[in-house]
Formats: structure tokens, sequence, C-alpha cells
């Protein structure tokens, strides 16, 4: 079945922004783009297979691929809504094609997401900051990854994580946002902010009980990390999807 255009928008600067559904089961043959993109899947589920390997992404799942890369698609049980930037010719990316479930720039693109309603003319920037957020991705100390983990899946105080790590915790601050961007205890709330965005995106739970299970300590606090991630309220960022979805074929 043909892909689902559920927003096409071409920018002055060049920039050619896609909201695009897939139907359950659907199978994309092996193929290139002719231009580099950025796509994060907002629902559903999706396998691509390349000759870099399989890859399993779900929701907020983000991949950069530049043009030429050969790849071939498969969308799951419930199909797929994606979100597709694909690039001015003079702002590509560098590399191979990457999957990333975590990090600045599934920021940056819900926050394209966002602003496409809006009638904002900050779209091209915002795609520039997702292009600069995944350039910036590179290597640096062991230990710094072994604190983005720990911040990732504990609740231990920043200060006794330092400590274990064996740094200071200005130290541990202090190189932790020269390489994230952000200060630890920031970077815990964002990843928060973006599991209850994945499960907004992709259950019907109760917002009470998704920010209870996201980490917060109430719906409150979750509505103020979501709408700091994701540039939109909990029920404004699942409508989004949701009411676009209305009527697209196979849906019940």
């Amino acid at each position: 079945m043909t892909p689902w255009i559920l927003r096409n928008l071409r920018t002055s600067g060049g920039t050619h922004v896609r909201l695009v559904a897939y139907a359950p089961g659907t199978r994309q043959p092996r193929h290139a783009h002719t231009r580099d993109s950025i796509t994060l899947v907002l629902r559903g589920s999706l396998r691509e297979d390349s000759d870099s390997g399989r890859q399993k992404a779900g929701a907020l799942s983000l991949v950069a691929k530049p043009a030429a890369f050969e790849h071939e698609n498969a969308f799951g049980p419930d199909g797929a809504v994606t979100l597709q930037a694909i690039l001015p010719r003079d702002a590509g990316l560098e590399g191979r094609a990457s999957w990333a479930h975590d990090g600045p720039a599934c920021r940056d693109m819900l926050r394209l997401l966002a602003s496409l309603d809006r009638g904002e003319s900050n779209v091209d920037a915002l795609v520039r900051d997702a292009v600069r957020a995944l350039s910036s991705v590179d290597g640096g100390a062991a230990w710094l990854d072994e604190a983005r983990s720990a911040l990732e899946r504990e609740a231990t105080p920043i200060a006794l994580l330092a400590r274990r790590i064996g740094v200071h915790p200005v130290h541990l601050a202090r190189r932790f946002r020269a390489r994230f961007g952000v200060s630890p205890a920031e970077y815990r709330t964002r990843m928060r902010a973006r599991r209850a965005a994945r499960a907004l995106l992709d259950s019907e739970a109760a917002l009470a009980d998704i920010a209870l299970e996201a980490g917060f300590c109430d719906q409150p606090h979750m509505n103020r990390g979501v709408r700091s991630f994701a540039g939109m309220t909990p029920r404004a960022l699942r409508g989004c999807v949701r009411t676009r979805m209305d009527g697209f074929p196979g849906r019940e």
C-alpha cells in the first residue's frame, strides 16, 4: 500500500518535511533516497535491513540517512507514523546512516512536529539544530557514557553517582555538559520526558499512570517536563499524531 502523506511542507530554505503514515504490514523493497534525511518514528514499529545490518525501531527511534544509502523496510502489525526531514543540499549529514534511540536530535524533531501546525518560520532552524546534534555525537571518556547510562536507568543522586564513578560532582557536571549539552540533572529530566512522550504516542495509558511509570512524582511535573522536551503538552503531543490518523486506511 502506498504511504499516506499526512502533512507535506517545503520551506524557502530548501527543507522538505513530511508526516507519513504506513499501513500495517507495508513492505518497501530495497531503495535509496536522492537527498540526506532524518526520520523520527512517532508511532508503531518498523524493521530496516541494509548492508549495515538490521535495525528494529519503535516510537521515538530516529535514523539519519545520507543520500544513496540503500535499505529496505518492513512495517509492524500496527503500521507506523514517521516525521521525515529531507535536508537541503547544502546542509547534509556526514558519515554513514545511523540509528539512535535517545539524544538531543529527537527533541529537535519533536519540536519540528510542534511547529508544523503553528505556522512558525523556524522549521529550517530546527532541522539545522537536529543536524548539528547528530554531528556533535563523538567519542569521549568511558566514564561519561557510564554516567549517562546510570542517569537513564537510576534515581541515584548525582553526587553519589559521581562518587561511584570516581570523579568530583563539579567535574562530572562540567564534562557532562560539554559532551551532551545539558547538565546531568537536566539530562535525567529529559530522559523521563522522553519515556513519557514515547508512552503518550504509543499507548492508551492514563496520563497519571504514564507520569509515574516514567519516573515523575506526579502528572503536573510530567506536563512541564514533556512541554519543555517536545514543545507541546502531553495531551497535544498525543493528539497531534492521532488526529491526523483519522480515516487512515486500515485503521479501526
